[in-house]
């Protein structure tokens, strides 16, 4: 906690009179006053500081120093919260934010912040308004008393460290002061008050970062947002693998955060994300600063597979003169799951389009039926190519074997295009609970349309959705649950 550079040391009413009165309350109540998210966010505090307890009287005028960070354009002050550690009711007091003087306190008054109609133990004790503040300056709170309250003991520490996570130069001073009640004297040092100061940057806010999980995108700024700006999820759009933008959907602001639902991705895709700014509704900072619009930022994908063997090591390529088929099985998911695309490791030879990559029934230890057949991307290449399937998924049962199966439509021996397996029986960390790959793949000649399936190596995929209830994996930045299910 660095020392702040200046411290040292009834009767008859006419209807009319009423009518007026009660007019003036409504305008007042429904004049503009700073929206209830203007609040911010924490900006500094030593609450959470761990040390013997300490208390200070409330028999008299204290202050207490800080220094705000430093951008450039300066602060918004909204709340200050005091530690009680005895409450009580005092009257005849106020909270001001003062200038610094040469050995304490300055004259000069900043601003001022309405106190709470009581104190009460612990920090639930907030002073509010709306005071402007420059960067890299030292100020001080002072609780200016009219009388005397020796029934309320205040918070105070012997630390000199801030809690952590607090806004970037900001910090409280080392001590606090104190003076005689109602006096305008000389101040003399004291331990420093247990407070929390919370407001916000003038500063409009900038896209520090973006991460998205599926059909979720997490936009982080670095200052707080107007919950109330709304903007329409349209006005943003993703492209994945630098395709064609497609618009969100859903929306929601809280704190430096902007919440999309977006058209789902798969693991690996390379994803971007753009805000075109309207005419109208457009986001903003707490501070009404209006957000810059900007395209194809990039954006962390962390989706994952709810289960994949693709991460493992690579075995041979087996041609398309075959039908190849893998076995996985869902997890514990009561509900069932969405299954939204599966992922192939390919080698490609030659342009080849009569095959299709299909979602299989299970019939004992072998593939059964056609369920589903997905959609083929507009090229193929070496390594891992994504098949959709249509809408919003195939539904899939829990504790449930499925096959993906790739079905060759054309001549047997044609050998333009080989699906690769691996020799690997294990998952890749990170899949949904519950789900596995089978042990070993499956082949039969192409064009086949028996069950005389043989075994073989596994086939590299990756198998992507979500549960249907609880959705798994949503939270940018992670992937709850642990590995698969080891081999089926």
């Amino acid at each position: 906690m660095p020392t702040p550079r200046s411290f040292v040391a009834g009767s008859a009413v006419s209807r009319v009179v009423v009518a007026a009165i009660a007019t003036m309350a409504l305008l007042v109540a429904f004049a503009a006053p700073a929206p209830a998210e203007a609040q911010g966010s924490v900006l500094v505090g030593n609450n959470l500081i761990a040390d013997p307890p300490l208390q200070l009287d409330f028999k008299r005028d204290r202050a207490q120093a800080f220094t705000t960070g430093n951008v450039s354009d300066g602060y918004t002050l909204t709340s200050v919260q005091i530690g009680v550690a005895t409450g009580g009711a005092p009257a005849n007091y106020t909270m001001k934010i003062v200038s610094a003087g040469a050995s304490g306190p300055g004259a000069q008054v900043i601003g001022t912040l309405k106190p709470p109609s009581s104190l009460r133990p612990g920090f639930a004790n907030s002073f509010t308004g709306s005071v402007d503040l420059d960067a890299s300056t030292t100020y001080y709170i002072v609780l200016d008393l009219k009388t005397s309250h020796a029934a309320v003991q205040l918070k105070a520490t012997q630390s000199v460290q801030e809690n952590p996570g607090s806004a970037a130069g900001w910090s409280i001073g080392n001590s606090s002061h104190k003076r005689s009640v109602d006096d305008s004297g000389s101040w003399t040092g004291d331990h420093t008050l247990k407070v929390i100061m919370s407001g916000y940057s003038r500063a409009v806010p900038v896209l520090d970062r973006a991460a998205i999980d599926g059909a979720t995108l997490v936009l982080n700024y670095d200052n707080d947002l107007d919950a109330a700006s709304g903007t329409a999820a349209g006005q943003f759009a993703i492209k994945a693998d630098g395709g064609v933008g497609r618009a969100a959907t859903g929306i929601s602001i809280s704190g430096r955060q902007v919440t999309l639902t977006v058209p789902r991705v798969a693991p690996g895709q390379t994803v971007t994300v753009s805000y075109a700014k309207p005419g109208t509704s457009r986001l903003k900072g707490v501070n009404q600063l209006e957000v810059g619009g900007f395209s194809d930022h990039a954006v962390t994908n962390n989706t994952r597979p709810l289960v994949s063997n693709t991460g493992q090591a690579v075995g041979s390529p087996i041609n398309d003169s075959y039908d190849q088929a893998q076995a996985f099985t869902t997890g514990t998911n009561a509900g069932g799951y969405k299954l939204t695309s599966i992922a192939v490791r390919l080698l490609f030879r030659s342009a080849h389009t009569d095959w299709d990559v299909q979602l299989w029934s299970s019939s004992g230890t072998k593939p059964g039926s056609l369920l589903a057949t997905l959609n083929k991307p507009a090229s193929v290449t070496d390594g891992l190519n994504i098949f959709w399937a249509s809408g919003t998924g195939i539904d899939l049962a829990a504790y449930t074997t499925y096959w993906f199966v790739w079905n060759n439509h054309s001549v047997a021996d044609q050998v333009r295009m080989y699906v690769i397996d691996t020799g690997s029986q294990a998952e890749d960390w990170g899949g949904a609970p519950g789900w596995s790959i089978g042990d070993r793949g499956h082949l039969r000649m192409a064009l086949s349309t028996g069950s005389d399936w043989k075994f073989t190596r596994n086939r590299m995929i990756s198998v992507h959705g979500y549960s249907k209830q609880g959705r798994t994996g949503t939270v940018p930045g992670g992937f709850p649950g642990g590995g698969g299910g080891g081999g089926g």
